[in-house]
């Protein structure tokens, strides 16, 4: 059931014109189910110790019930009928107890203004999704606080110390857009990026020129979201 429904959503997804790295993560198989269902058992089994304590950080529907909270969550559109599927689950469980209404899934902006409004019950939104969605949270919100990461500007620093042949495998089949500093190098090549400050969200980067490992850590300091930046070099006293 769970896997036709997804299939539904990757096949609409598709037609969307949604990119290779979003489908991947949209896709299900009967290998993440599995996985999925043996952390939810891991979850159930150890409930009557979890309040209180961080024990988990997966599924937050499993993490709710185990821990006897009530809990409203916003899917992302490209996987609506796998969502529709999955809390059709998660309610049929609670049904067991009576609860079947403390879990519940929202999907429009309206619903959303509504929750955003509702200061008196809601002590803190996190909000989860596309860069366009929590900015847009974060505006309405107007006496709830917001914990919210709008952009994953990740930077990867090749050093001169660096394998080309690893670093080329690194960036193989990505699409390359120049920074201001690469763009005067070249008489050909990569067009130049719009932005330092964008999150692709696809298989594609920029790519810009430092002096050394101190410039490449200013550049990133300057233009990076403090989100996951990583180095690549054979030298081990990094």
């Amino acid at each position: 059931m769970i896997l036709e429904e997804n299939a539904k959503d990757l096949e609409e997804a598709k037609k969307n014109g949604v990119a290779k790295p979003l489908l991947d993560r949209l896709k299900l198989s009967p290998g993440k189910l599995k996985t999925l269902a043996i952390g939810l058992k891991q979850i159930a089994d150890s409930s009557y110790e979890n309040v209180g304590r961080t024990r988990f950080a997966t599924q937050v529907a499993a993490l709710a019930m185990a821990s006897a909270n009530g809990l409203l969550l916003k899917g992302g559109k490209e996987a609506a009928h796998s969502n529709k599927a999955l809390m059709d689950l998660v309610k049929e469980s609670l049904q067991t107890v009576g609860a079947q209404d403390a879990i519940s899934l929202v999907s429009t902006r309206e619903e959303i203004s509504d929750l955003l409004s509702m200061d008196k019950h809601i002590d803190l939104i996190i909000p989860r999704g596309s860069s366009e969605l929590v900015m847009n949270i974060q505006k309405q919100s107007q006496h709830i606080p917001v914990l919210g990461h709008a952009e994953g500007i990740c930077h990867v620093y090749v050093d001169k110390d660096a394998d080309p042949a690893k670093t080329l495998k690194i960036k193989e089949g990505v699409k390359i857009n120049a920074g201001p500093k690469l763009s005067n190098h070249l008489t050909f090549g990569p067009l130049p990026a719009k932005s330092m400050r964008h999150e692709y969200g696809s298989l594609e980067c920029c790519i810009e020129i430092v002096k050394d490992l101190d410039d490449a850590v200013d550049h990133i300091h300057k233009y990076g979201s403090s989100h996951t930046d990583v180095i690549i070099t054979e030298n081990g006293e990094f």
